[in-house]
């Protein structure tokens, strides 16, 4: 049961003189750099209502006439505006609708808390009532309001919710603006931004503890900060998050579970639970493929679609390795959230499993590494709705955010990822937290990836995480640019690599052939041109690119074209696909330098190709991780592991601890 106290939400009755002084500084206007006309134009469009000017009355004398004018939108009339000319007239009376809608907006949201009122409830209440405080005067479609997400905290000493970051959205950028360098958002949905404003709010209660101000943050026992147990986090978000939440929750419907606050793992179908990417500049998701999970750079920009994880995996990567990411790990332990509150569609079974249970049998058999842990939230379901169904056909909304911090509004433009109407970078881009944490902590000149992979826990239970997926549901996780090489047998190189620190995934295929979706049989005749290849997955932090060409040359023979021992034929030649021009550049030099030394005593013959021109494709289910899945085969037992034995003696200093 919420209590009745100032946090309560109320109508405010506001005067329409004071709303027209609200109106002129009202930040959202500012942004939108819009009249009170177009503004109405836009609402009217976007909710499908035919918008007409209806002059009332005309009165006064030809060179001082009156005019009375209302506004007609749908099937309702709202106040005349009274101007000498008919134009001003038109904007009085825009501005007396925008007052109307405001007023009915907040009356919308009056909600009685001494009785029927919910957490989630209360928690939708505060976000709500917080957003219609910051968009006083512009209906919040004209901003980019499909979805609406925020973060509360609540101070259970004090009795006290505070909204602490919102956020609105449901884009991503494109292909063509994505960056390596930090300054772009790459996605502007509203989960995420919300989140990232939440982390700025972090570092600042960082700032506080260090000055020994008042903080959310006490010292633990590991020299780190940990968040006071009196502190419970909650988020909000007005529809169920994109991929494996909306798309397997059909209806509202709050099933007895909820009161019971018992999770459920929900699993009706096989496809349920499955990791997805969302679409490039749109709506929907699609699940990922465990064996094509990398994203090339150089190949986005020449027109593969980019794909981000939806919402949903990230925020049940959330309730795994916690909210602050794996750059503030290294100064605080995991942040977890105590509730999650979603307005529709909601189905308390499929919430459960989507967002945090989704490898609870996985975690039982393999627990994470601690502090972190498989985190359980409150879920459930709010009362109070967002806004009305609207126009779900234009998809040209911006991205809100606002966080405590720096108390302001922040217009994001998703296909840009950067902010408007300057295009200079956001707040919340990954440059500016960076910033945010040099600001406080000493970084020794290391990069934004360098000081994330300090993070050595986090950075083991998220490969734990990976994992998982894969085992349960056979779907991987999207990350960055692979490493691709030939030398023989893929059964062999499989072998050795999968023994060195930093790979994360290997995945056996065929490359460099000229038919699509070759099987093994048709690349075994040479009839394809195919090489058997591998396609790493590797940490460049651990392990460079570098040092993976050093012990690509060292466990095969580049000098004999199309043949590596008694295997013969063109799939077993020797080559290096390169996915960037710094890989190209780094496999010519070290190519260059082997041939230099003379370390062989015939001519390297190992080809370097660029991989966007020859297309990977995975080889056949019972070749993924051969030699692990059939030690005793034959050619396994004689061939591959006389091969890992030599590789393991050589290259004793980068094996993993253990395979």
């Amino acid at each position: 049961m919420i209590s009745n106290d100032n946090d309560e939400i109320q109508t405010i009755e506001q005067s329409y003189e004071d709303f027209i002084l609200d109106l002129k500084l009202d930040p959202s206007i500012t942004i939108l750099s819009k009249n009170s006309l177009s503004l109405l134009n836009e609402y009217a469009q976007l909710n499908g209502q035919k918008l007409s000017f209806q002059v009332i009355s005309q009165s006064g004398q030809n060179h001082q006439p009156s005019f009375a004018i209302a506004v007609l939108l749908g099937d309702r009339q709202f106040s005349a505006g009274f101007a000498s000319t008919k134009r001003e007239a038109c904007i009085e009376a825009a501005n007396k609708t925008f007052y109307q809608l405001s007023l009915d907006a907040r009356q919308s949201l009056r909600f009685t808390t001494n009785r029927d009122c919910t957490l989630f409830d209360h928690i939708a209440s505060k976000i709500l009532s917080t957003y219609r405080d910051l968009c006083i005067s512009v209906p919040l479609e004209l901003i980019g309001c499909k979805v609406l997400a925020g973060f509360i905290i609540e101070k259970i000493d004090e009795q006290t919710f505070t909204v602490i970051s919102l956020a609105t959205g449901n884009k991503c950028a494109g292909g063509s603006v994505l960056s390596t360098t930090g300054l772009v958002v790459h996605d502007s949905h509203a989960e995420q931004l919300a989140r990232r404003g939440f982390i700025r709010y972090l570092y600042g209660q960082i700032e506080s503890f260090q000055k020994n101000k008042e903080s959310i943050f006490e010292k633990a026992d590991d020299n780190r900060l940990v968040l006071k147990s009196t502190i419970h986090i909650h988020f909000y978000t007005s529809f169920a998050p994109c991929g494996d939440s909306a798309l397997f929750t059909p209806r509202d419907k709050i099933t007895e579970a909820t009161l019971k606050n018992e999770h459920e793992l929900h699993r009706t179908a096989r496809v349920q639970g499955q990791l997805r990417s969302k679409f490039e500049n749109g709506e929907g998701t699609i699940p990922t493929d465990p064996k094509s999970t990398i994203l090339s750079l150089d190949a986005i920009r020449n027109g593969q679609h980019v794909r981000h994880m939806s919402c949903s995996d990230k925020i049940v990567r959330w309730n795994i390795l916690g909210i602050q990411g794996a750059l503030l790990s290294n100064r605080i332990q995991p942040i977890y959230l105590n509730s999650i509150t979603i307005g529709f569609p909601f189905h308390y079974g499929h919430l459960c499993r989507a967002l945090c249970c989704r490898l609870h049998d996985y975690f039982n058999s393999n627990p994470l590494l601690k502090p972190y842990r498989l985190n359980h939230p409150l879920i459930g379901h709010t009362k109070l709705k967002w806004k009305e169904e609207i126009n779900r056909s234009n998809n040209s909304y911006d991205s809100l955010n606002w966080n405590i911090k720096e108390k302001s509004i922040e217009l994001i433009e998703p296909s840009s990822g950067k902010r408007k109407p300057n295009q200079q970078p956001s707040r919340l881009c990954k440059s500016h937290i960076f910033q945010l944490y040099k600001n406080i902590y000493s970084t020794d000149n290391k990069s934004y990836d360098q000081m994330k992979k300090a993070s050595i826990t986090y950075q083991q239970c998220k490969y734990q995480m990976f994992q998982g997926f894969e085992l349960y549901y056979s779907t991987g996780w999207i990350s960055k640019d692979p490493s691709t090489f030939g030398g023989g047998c893929f059964w062999c190189l499989e072998a050795v690599f999968q023994r060195l620190k930093g790979v994360e995934k290997i995945v056996s295929g065929y490359a460099g052939g000229h038919k699509q979706e070759p099987s093994y049989q048709e690349v075994c005749t040479g009839s394809t041109n195919h090489a058997e290849v591998i396609q790493i997955s590797f940490d460049p932090q651990t392990i460079a690119y570098k040092q993976l060409l050093n012990v690509f040359f060292h466990i095969h023979d580049p000098t004999t074209k199309d043949r590596q021992g008694t295997d013969v034929g063109t799939q077993y030649r020797s080559v290096i696909f390169y996915h960037d021009s710094v890989q190209q550049k780094e496999a010519e030099m070290f190519k260059a330098h082997l041939a230099d030394e003379n370390v062989y005593e015939d001519p390297i013959v190992t080809e370097i190709l660029p991989m966007e021109n020859h297309p990977f494709y995975s080889a056949e289910e019972y070749h993924q991780n051969y030699f692990q899945r059939n030690p005793s085969q034959g050619y396994c037992s004689t061939v591959v592991k006389s091969k890992v034995d030599k590789f393991m003696v050589k290259f004793s200093d980068l094996l993993k601890n253990q395979i």
